[in-house]
């Protein structure tokens, strides 16, 4: 695609971030996008635009803009996977509404073609939400070619999705609801470097787009569309993770949601899906794999990923900061019964978290976060 034609091709996207099924209908029918940029108010009123849409093709700052963000994004490293593109998902090809345009940031080593599994829930987890993620996650590594792991990049169970498949030596992807010059949250610096620089992260809005709750929805809707299966651990009856769902549903994907006790806040949503039928009840890893139809035979497999020790290390911070930011000082056996590490393990890291100026100790020898991190959390 020449220059001029590729940022007439990514205006529209631009001008149609919020309606992609429009665009991809409109690059379908013409083979110049170029010529709707030349066209008539008129002629485009004729052609059925609207009249904000006309406003938005004559306004010269549209390519202006969208030429600085190619610009940034070749001087960044940011690749576009368009629609047409055989590296596209095939399985997001098969949603409606699937964005024409992906912008890929990563070490690009993953097999789009590869099975997928979606790990989403709360951005608030119990230990029981951490430990069913690590557990999925050490089976999911034990299959003869285990899949890439997707997830939104958000706090609690996506941060653990995310840090157990790069620890496990499994591929993931991360999708965010942001331009990739922008990090949110950015308590999750850490992750976005991890995943950008072990696995892969995608999005649709070009740089300089913030965090809303409308681009978290949208993001949603590609995590459900990338992946053959997608699993709920802990979530409230509304939140990111049931709207995923409902996504994946609708898009006749395998949606698995592990259950929780009756009452239990944390787990209301999962419990719905499940007595709704619109999930599978997660209740054992053979039981995923009977429903999948995934071949297990295959036992000499071995799993060439190294555990990345470095990210071990800074997700326990993050786990204890975290801890420490939402229920206020605590002395060591809470915080050790809290993370599942032992008093040992615990005490070294507390006294390294304390060494770098994140943890302080006050009196009654309880633990708090320091000032400073505190507006991080």
């Amino acid at each position: 695609m020449d220059t001029e034609r590729h940022i007439f091709y990514r205006a529209l996207v631009r001008l149609f971030k919020y309606k992609p099924a429009k665009c991809t209908a409109i690059l379908e029918n013409i083979s110049d996008p170029g010529i709707l940029f030349r066209m008539s108010g008129k002629q485009l009123a004729e052609c059925g635009f609207t009249k904000d849409e006309i406003t938005g093709l004559k306004n010269r700052e549209l390519l202006e803009n969208t030429k600085k963000s190619l610009e940034w994004e070749k001087a960044n490293g940011i690749e576009e996977i368009l629609y047409t593109d055989n590296r596209y998902p095939e399985t997001l090809l098969q949603t409606y509404g699937y964005p024409p345009c992906l912008l890929k940031k990563g070490c690009g080593k993953i097999d789009m073609k590869r099975k997928t599994v979606a790990i989403v829930g709360t951005r608030k987890p119990t230990r029981y939400g951490i430990s069913a993620c690590a557990s999925i996650i050490k089976r999911l590594v034990e299959m003869p070619s285990p899949p890439v792991i997707i997830s939104g990049l958000a706090e609690g169970i996506d941060f653990h999705a995310h840090m157990h498949a790069l620890d496990a030596g499994l591929p993931t992807i991360g999708i965010s609801a942001t331009g990739h010059d922008r990090i949110y949250p950015a308590c999750n610096t850490e992750l976005f470097r991890e995943v950008s620089s072990n696995g892969l992260i995608l999005s649709e809005y070009e740089n300089g787009t913030r965090a809303s709750k409308f681009h978290f929805l949208q993001r949603n809707r590609i995590i459900a569309g990338m992946s053959d299966a997608v699993i709920i651990i802990e979530s409230r009856i509304r939140g990111g993770a049931m709207n995923t769902a409902n996504h994946a549903f609708s898009f006749n994907r395998e949606v698995f949601a592990v259950p929780g006790r009756v009452g239990d806040m944390c787990s209301e949503g999962c419990n719905m899906l499940i007595a709704d039928n619109k999930a599978h009840i997660l209740n054992s890893f053979e039981h995923f794999m009977k429903i999948m139809d995934w071949d297990m035979s295959n036992k000499e497999y071995i799993c060439t990923g190294k555990t990345n020790m470095r990210s071990l290390e800074e997700r326990d911070k993050h786990i204890i900061a975290k801890y420490l930011h939402e229920e206020g000082p605590h002395a060591i056996p809470e915080i050790a019964k809290y993370t599942g590490l032992d008093e040992r393990t615990l005490f070294s890291k507390l006294a390294e978290m304390e060494i770098e100026g994140i943890l302080e100790l006050g009196s009654g020898n309880e633990y708090k976060l320091a000032s400073e991190y505190d507006d991080r959390y």
